[in-house]
């Protein structure tokens, strides 16, 4: 397994005293371009990582998409750049309160859980804790925020962003396509995390949270007009995705 150690740096505007941020295009430096053109020359086969931003690696045959125009990103190039988001402090709070931005891969958890043919029991049977006590952290932490943010990724072609937002008691939708597509993805990661936290509360009281109610399956769904910030091609909806948690 080969690694490659790169000093990574988030160069998105800081904020300090504005109210605003505005997206400022990055030009590459000739350091950049180096760096490209040596990962290019890392042979893409499998296991050949490359990159590790806390606890998500990115693989040389995941990182091809960012050479390649008109590509999809896939799920570990848009949980590596989240970590570098979740880094910034000025980003854990927003006009709507505290913020947690989940990653890619744990919408899978919450998805399967959402699956009604499949009993509790079954998955998160009493002898298996480990998994008892990782929805346990993800519950209480997701009840510590006031928004939650959540990708969601459907079937590998296309990415938009959900926004639990406790206070309003509601689930936004913001998608690059500005459509009101088929949203099975996001009930079911609604519904599993509903079945997560119905299972933690009779283990346990779940109190002096910021949710005004335990009830999260029952919030309703909001489409939010995104405006200008929408893609007009066919692969850009990751890009689009990160912008929106960004900003």
């Amino acid at each position: 397994m080969e690694f490659l150690s790169v000093g990574l740096c988030h160069n998105k505007p800081k904020n300090r005293c504005i109210s605003r941020l505005f997206a400022l295009d990055y030009i590459c430096t000739q350091g950049d371009l180096a760096l490209i053109d040596f990962i290019k020359e890392i042979p893409c086969e499998p296991r050949v990582e490359v990159v590790l931003i806390d606890d998500a690696f990115v693989e040389r045959k995941s990182m091809e998409c960012l050479f390649q125009p008109n590509a999809y990103l896939g799920d570990e190039v848009i949980d590596c750049y989240i970590n570098l988001i979740k880094a910034q402090k000025h980003l854990k709070c927003r006009s709507g309160g505290r913020v947690h931005i989940e990653n890619a891969f744990q919408f899978n958890f919450l998805k399967r859980d959402g699956d009604v043919e499949i009993k509790t029991e079954e998955l998160y049977p009493i002898e298996d804790m480990t998994q008892i006590c990782s929805a346990e952290r993800r519950v209480l932490l997701y009840l510590d925020h006031d928004m939650v943010f959540i990708p969601i990724n459907i079937r590998e072609t296309h990415w938009y962003l959900a926004v639990i937002h406790a206070r309003n008691m509601e689930i936004q939708v913001l998608d690059s396509l500005a459509t009101s597509q088929d949203r099975k993805n996001l009930t079911d990661s609604i519904k599993g995390l509903q079945r997560q936290i119905d299972m933690i509360s009779q283990r346990k009281e779940l109190k002096d949270h910021r949710w005004p109610n335990l009830q999260v399956a029952s919030w309703p769904l909001r489409e939010i007009d995104m405006g200008y910030a929408k893609q007009t091609d066919s692969s850009s909806c990751g890009l689009f995705l990160l912008n929106y948690i960004e900003y």
